[in-house]
């Protein structure tokens, strides 16, 4: 039970970051708990020392502050290699502007060059060029929830 409590209340943090704000209500719903359930979660959560605070009206909501990130602790080590492998493989096929989140992330993971093994997913005689535009224009359509 426990275990389940604790990965409710991560849960919980990574909706706030994605969504910013929402209320008991909308978490209750989603977590398929009570509203006091999630009430009780919140405070769990503040007791741990994440900033997280409600603001009352209409407007209002459960809230984490702007400033607010997870610590990398909070990924394992395989998870953290999966997100650096993928980013390598979007690298491929996208401008050098992922080379330097992989440096980021590399230094904040705390991880060497994990690039030993170079994954090329391109075709034989395709345009790289046309890929990546193609490929720009499909990411920002996934970006904008527009259908292509």
């Amino acid at each position: 039970m426990i275990a389940v409590t604790e990965s409710r209340l991560f849960k919980i943090i990574y909706y706030l970051m994605e969504k910013g704000q929402a209320t008991a209500p909308e978490l209750a719903e989603k977590f398929e708990v009570s509203v006091r359930t999630i009430y009780r979660d919140i405070d769990r959560i503040s007791g741990a020392g994440v900033p997280v605070y409600s603001v009352a009206g209409r407007t209002g909501g459960i809230r984490l502050l702007d400033r607010f990130v997870l610590e990398k602790s909070l990924l394992s080590e395989e998870e953290m290699r999966d997100i650096l492998f993928g980013l390598q493989s979007l690298a491929a096929v996208q401008n050098s502007d992922m080379e330097m989140v992989l440096s980021k992330l590399r230094a904040t993971f705390q991880m060497a060059d994990t690039s030993w093994i170079e994954v090329d997913v391109s075709r034989w005689g395709s345009d790289p060029e046309r890929e990546r535009m193609d490929f720009n224009v499909l990411k920002q359509a996934v970006m904008t929830r527009r259908q292509i």
